[in-house]
């Protein structure tokens, strides 16, 4: 009888208090993950979390174990108090092999869905000392798979990273800034779309704005996370460590981690979820979504795709049957084989005002400058399917990559021609025209032997660097008749001083 009383009790704790997820948590494995939002404001003990000093929830659910899966808990080291969670140094650092920090305090994320997520904490009068001393907020699954950003050696600002127990100054932002004895907000963003890792603070007590102070990789493994039973698990928190300076405290006035949030129709090519809470559906067949307040449209045709879909950004929530008093107003429309995508420009009567970009299949790009006047759409730029670009047309001709309607102005233009350069013209074997020959061409012609005509040149235009060294040739051959008319002056003078002679003896 006795026996069975023991094996029930048994069962029952198990039930009741689930596994222990020893090193990492004195709480059971299954209490370690936490709903986003999540905010910590330390004005009270928050039930079922690790406890400080005096036996108060801290809010946090975990602590990343140290070397050899030890545990890093020593809650007389943290102390809830006046609004604000104490946390004292120790000399213990997560860093490559030296993973000996205590009180890692973090919270479980599982399944991080948002496209970013931001972790903030607010550190008070911060003064960290040197030494490698700091205090800030983490993000990964243990002390070899971590990003920190943080406040360390009283002035300095660092984001790093270190994945699979190996960080090198790649993986590290630094930023030199007058945080000591200030009250500074850290942000931590983690962008999950774009597979990145940035950081900002903010001095509270004065007017400075956000600053930027790093952006890093994100390695996909701290999207992962560690297991945890059937669960995987990522974790955010804060910490302190002084590694070889002087003991310190800590003030973290707040902790939260936001997740980016979008709600949209659950099927919108078939009908979508009329019942949510931000969109309202107008339409079945034509398929027209509208948020709430009249701000985001997304309309199209037909009942199994967007032919013609539009997104609409509405500046005021004017939404009147096809008028839209529209931001921005991004168009897609098809038929058969033609696609065309249009960002416009319209008025607060919904009136179209141009499109700052199109693009329309076997034409490319359009760039327009009537996106923001009314009037005729006037193309500023264009890019064709072959990459040649057009400003101020569409119209590029055949076999060149730019085409310009107006006026250049540049520094310098350099022009590589693949033909001879004329310096042909002073060879021995060039045939130099006769001057009469060049008479009589003007005559016949109205213009120089191999310069094109004022005809040809308003039909055609010209080739500047062709152009350049037809004229090279006309200056280079009146060189030479230049030199030839010198040849025959010197010729003249001499004939000239003898006649002068002779005339002189004569008179004798």
């Amino acid at each position: 009888m006795k026996k069975i009383t023991l094996l029930l009790f048994l069962t029952i704790s198990s039930f009741s208090f689930g596994q222990n997820c020893s090193t990492l948590s004195p709480l059971d494995c299954s209490d370690l993950a936490v709903s986003l939002p999540y905010n910590l404001d330390f004005n009270s003990s928050t039930s079922n979390t690790i406890i400080d000093s005096s036996g108060l929830g801290t809010g946090f659910t975990s602590i990343m174990e140290k070397s050899g899966n030890a545990s890093g808990y020593e809650p007389s080291l943290l102390n809830i108090s006046g609004g604000s969670l104490q946390m004292q140094s120790q000399a213990g650092i997560a860093y490559l092999s030296n993973n000996n920090q205590v009180n890692t305090l973090g919270v479980g994320l599982e399944e991080i869905t948002s496209p970013s997520i931001t972790i903030k904490t607010t550190l008070l009068n911060i003064t960290t000392g040197t030494g490698s001393a700091q205090s800030g907020i983490w993000f990964g699954f243990n002390q070899d798979n971590f990003v920190k950003f943080c406040v360390v050696n009283n002035h300095n600002l660092e984001l790093r990273v270190e994945s699979g127990g190996i960080s090198t100054t790649v993986n590290q932002s630094f930023l030199t800034a007058s945080v000591y004895g200030k009250d500074i907000l850290l942000e931590l963003i983690i962008n999950k779309n774009v597979s990145t890792i940035e950081a900002y603070y903010t001095i509270l007590d004065e007017a400075n704005d956000r600053t930027f102070v790093g952006s890093k990789e994100l390695p996909q493994n701290y999207l992962v996370g560690r297991q945890i039973n059937s669960s995987y698990l990522s974790f955010a928190g804060i910490y302190t460590t002084h590694r070889s300076g002087s003991q310190f405290t800590t003030s973290f006035d707040s902790f939260s981690i936001e997740g980016e949030t979008i709600t949209a129709p659950s099927n919108p090519s078939t009908g979508g979820n009329s019942t949510t809470s931000l969109w309202t559906q107008e339409t079945n067949n034509n398929i027209s979504y509208t948020s709430n307040d009249s701000k985001v449209i997304i309309k199209g045709t037909g009942t199994n795709n967007f032919n013609g879909a539009s997104l609409i950004l509405a500046a005021d929530g004017v939404n009147t049957g096809n008028k839209h008093s529209a931001t921005w107003f991004i168009n897609h429309r098809s038929t058969t084989g033609t696609a065309t995508f249009e960002m416009q420009r319209r008025d607060v009567n919904g009136n179209h005002q141009g499109n700052l970009l199109k693009y329309r299949d076997g034409e490319g790009w359009l760039f327009n400058t009537a996106a923001s006047k009314t009037g005729n759409v006037t193309n500023a730029m264009s890019i064709n399917e072959t990459g040649s670009i057009g400003i101020g047309t569409e119209n590029v001709p055949t076999n060149y990559k730019l085409a310009v309607n107006g006026r250049i102005i540049s520094e310098e233009l350099k022009v590589q021609l693949k033909t001879n350069w004329p310096d042909y013209v002073f060879k021995n074997d060039y045939k130099l025209p006769t001057l009469k020959d060049v008479a009589k061409h003007i005559k016949e012609k109205g213009h120089l032997k191999d310069v094109p005509s004022a005809k040809e040149v308003k039909e055609n235009g010209i080739l500047l660097g062709e152009m350049n060294a037809k004229l090279l040739q006309k200056i280079e051959e009146l060189t030479l008749y230049t030199i030839e008319q010198e040849e025959k002056l010197k010729k003249m003078n001499n004939l000239e001083n003898r006649i002068l002679k002779l005339e002189a003896l004569l008179n004798k």
